[in-house]
């Protein structure tokens, strides 16, 4: 566990290998027993707060996806999914997939003849689980309104 956790944040430090981090989270949380999945949710708040989106938009979408992947796994942990950091950082995404439209550069639009990808959907997902573990329904119905 300590070594994964040494790995990711090295990783990190260097803003590289986004998709293997995300890929690592999957299997270790799987494998993790109680104590290790709150050593886990710990770093990942950390992990997310320090994660941003920068001028450099391949690099941005790929911090995409590992934000998509670390603020669905908090949003399952009931003392992280009322922070109200998370919901900022939700609408950063959003924010930060509507400037890229259809076209974000990500290895999906490489194998999309016209070199689509719209990253919208993710985002827009995360902030309804966000009001929906929250049981906030008003603002559930205001965003699909919208």
């Amino acid at each position: 566990m300590e070594a994964f956790l040494k790995i990711v944040d090295i990783l990190l430090e260097n803003e590289v290998q986004y998709t293997l981090i995300s890929e690592m989270l999957g299997m270790v949380l799987g494998t993790s027993n109680n104590d290790e999945k709150t050593q886990i949710k710990e770093k990942l708040k950390k992990w997310v707060e320090i994660t941003n989106f920068t001028d450099d938009e391949e690099l941005s979408v790929k911090k995409f996806w590992f934000l998509v992947k670390a603020i669905s796994t908090l949003l399952d942990y009931k003392d992280v999914n009322q922070n109200p950091d998370i919901l900022l950082k939700i609408d950063n995404m959003i924010e930060f997939s509507k400037g890229q439209g259809d076209t974000a550069k990500s290895n999906r639009s490489k194998f999309n003849q016209m070199g689509f990808d719209c990253i919208f959907p993710p985002a827009f997902d995360l902030k309804m689980k966000y009001y929906q573990k929250n049981g906030n329904k008003e603002s559930e119905k205001t965003l699909l309104e919208n």
